[in-house]
């Protein structure tokens, strides 16, 4: 089923694509995996389709396209971390939602960051997802200062089918990729990503964080999501591993249990004495016989009464009660 696509406007004036799935409360937004995917593309890739359905099934997801891809605006070529606040901004204010949680991926995390350490009577939980703190370390990663340059070269069809494999397990979404952005907006976005950097705000944060690390996007590398776990007090590391056909599951599992989904904790067994009472009426079926169903019931139900006070001006509790009238 094709989503529902919405429209909101920011503070700048930028229309910016979004789409809701399933109900629920806290919500969750998403952010954009970045500029290459929209909406719409997503949908057309099965495993990613069932990530978005998991993500749903017990609460209302928000995603939407940032500035300059998918379905949004692209009139503009600034992509500072403010402005990409103003993408998310303008979504959950149209929606009036007072509180949610927010999933932020890869480069959308240090403004996620940001707005979350801005409005913490909002972000209820943070989950950053392959993300980084500084854009200095995703850009010392040799694998993506090669696709870089790949794209600087001119060389945007290939560049487009390798990062579809690098992305999505495929090359064949490349053409799809193309339609999300152009050549100039997305190395715009790419340039602006390398001066990123909210080293500095981690230790605001005081919103519960998880930080997910999904071993088959080989984008940011473990080492720079232990760094971002250390740095933000009480955050949460979990590694994923497998490819893009299993991971999703067990990422929709990982967050929904951080999220409060998972087995509620067994109740701890209570301390001290227990008293296990019995009480049976004597000769009960010879009263039965001779006082009726009815009125023998109203009796037993009114000794029933009496232990429970008694027990109670104890200082007692009743757990339990079983009878078999």
């Amino acid at each position: 089923m094709e989503p529902r696509i919405q429209y909101a406007k920011t503070a700048d004036g930028v229309s910016i694509a979004f789409t809701t799935l399933g109900r629920g409360n806290p919500p969750l937004v998403v952010t954009p995996f970045n500029p290459l995917f929209n909406l719409q593309l997503v949908q057309q890739i099965p495993w990613w389709r069932r990530w978005n359905e998991r993500l749903a099934e017990k609460r209302m997801v928000v995603r939407y396209d940032a500035r300059g891809s998918g379905l949004s605006d692209r009139n503009f070529t600034t992509f500072e971390p403010d402005d990409l606040s103003q993408d998310l901004a303008a979504v959950v204010d149209h929606l009036r939602l007072e509180k949610f949680s927010l999933l932020a991926r890869v480069h959308l995390g240090p403004p996620a960051v940001a707005y979350a350490i801005a409005h913490p009577e909002r972000v209820s939980r943070l989950v950053l997802w392959n993300s980084y703190a500084g854009g200095a370390d995703y850009w010392a990663v040799p694998q993506n200062r090669a696709y870089q340059a790949m794209r600087q070269a001119g060389e945007w069809q290939i560049y487009t089918e390798a990062v579809s494999r690098l992305f999505l397990g495929t090359p064949e979404l490349g053409a799809l990729i193309r339609e999300s952005t152009t050549p100039e907006l997305y190395g715009a976005f790419l340039d602006a990503t390398a001066g990123f950097d909210v080293n500095h705000l981690l230790p605001k944060v005081r919103c519960p964080t998880l930080v997910l690390h999904m071993s088959a996007v080989a984008l940011t590398t473990l080492d720079i999501s232990r760094a971002l776990a250390s740095h933000i007090s009480g955050a949460r590391l979990v590694v994923v591993e497998g490819g893009f056909e299993g991971a999703p599951d067990a990422m929709a599992e990982a967050i929904g249990e951080f999220l409060g989904e998972g087995e509620p904790a067994a109740a701890p067994l209570p301390s001290g004495t227990a008293v296990i009472l019995f009480a049976d009426i004597v000769d009960s079926t010879a009263l039965t016989e001779r006082m009726g169903d009815a009125d023998f019931r109203d009796k037993a139900r009114g000794l029933d009464g009496a232990l429970r006070a008694i027990i109670r001006d104890a200082g007692l509790t009743v757990e339990e009660f079983l009878e078999s009238l």
